[in-house]
């Protein structure tokens, strides 16, 4: 297991590159490099997870979310067709730790195919997240909590970007309905020519958003840009409607069912 980061400097005017650059090194449990612009599978799956911890109760769902896609989402033959990257997005190391060794236990072989990359970001990497003037009458934890939410879907989409043809996020706290990858093919099949941004696949928030990989950056920079002003679905809805109208929102670009679920009771969100 490697651990390799690259910090930047502030205000750079090549931030952005920068970011990138850090994104590619974040390479964990033995995951093997690949030349830039290369295409490797159809769709990469991103999972950011964090401790959740409330009233000293502690709960995890991310076993659960992972067993989910690849023992019922993804049939076997598909298996290669994917990959799953994982987000660390605990601040502390020991938590951080606590999740590799059960990815290690329960997925090691998944591991060992690469079809699961385990990443996070250097401390460096985030933009200021405390003593950030309230926006919508959020406090100063949710202020927080919202902003670094963002930045870590930018570290997500950077790292994601090349990786595949389509970006599917998720989150650590999901169920996957059977045979989800086909329907997923069948819904890109179904739209043809026609020109979409997103494809919803669930009805939680950000959950079950599909992306054409072309997009991750654009987005990633946006999301950067604005990550203090509001939710980070909010600004998926601001960014993609400034680009061509409200069309992200139509009923066919939603699929007819949900694919995925909210399974989790104890929030991300410190003490909700």
């Amino acid at each position: 297991m490697r651990w390799k980061a690259k910090t930047r400097g502030n205000n750079s005017p090549s931030k952005t590159i920068l970011l990138m650059i850090t994104a590619g090194l974040m390479l964990h449990l033995n995951w093997r490099f690949q030349p830039s612009g290369v295409i490797l599978v159809f769709l990469a799956i991103g999972i950011p997870t964090v401790e959740r911890t409330h009233k000293n109760k502690t709960e995890s769902y991310l076993t659960a979310t992972l067993n989910s896609i690849l023992t019922s989402g993804v049939s076997g033959d598909d298996l290669k067709d994917i990959i799953i990257v994982v987000f660390l997005a605990d601040t502390e190391e020991s938590a951080r730790a606590i999740v590799k060794k059960k990815l290690l236990e329960n997925f090691g072989k998944y591991l060992e195919m690469n079809l699961i990359h385990v990443i996070s970001a250097p401390s460096s990497f985030y933009p200021r997240l405390k003593g950030i003037p309230s926006t919508f009458g959020d406090g100063p934890d949710r202020m927080y909590w919202r902003s670094k939410q963002s930045m870590d879907y930018v570290f997500m989409f950077y790292y994601s970007h090349g990786l595949a043809n389509y970006y599917l996020h998720l989150e650590d706290d999901v169920r996957t309905e059977p045979n989800a990858l086909s329907h997923i093919r069948k819904f890109i099949d179904q739209r043809g020519s026609d020109k979409w941004e997103v494809l919803s696949f669930s009805k939680w928030g950000f959950i079950g958003m599909l992306f054409h990989d072309d997009n991750l950056r654009l987005f990633g920079r946006y999301l950067e840009k604005f990550y203090s002003e509001m939710p980070c679905d909010w600004l998926l809805y601001n960014y993609y409607t400034s680009r061509g109208g409200k069309a992200i929102f139509r009923d066919k670009n939603v699929y007819e069912k949900a694919l995925f679920h909210h399974i989790g009771h104890q929030s991300s969100s410190l003490g909700t």
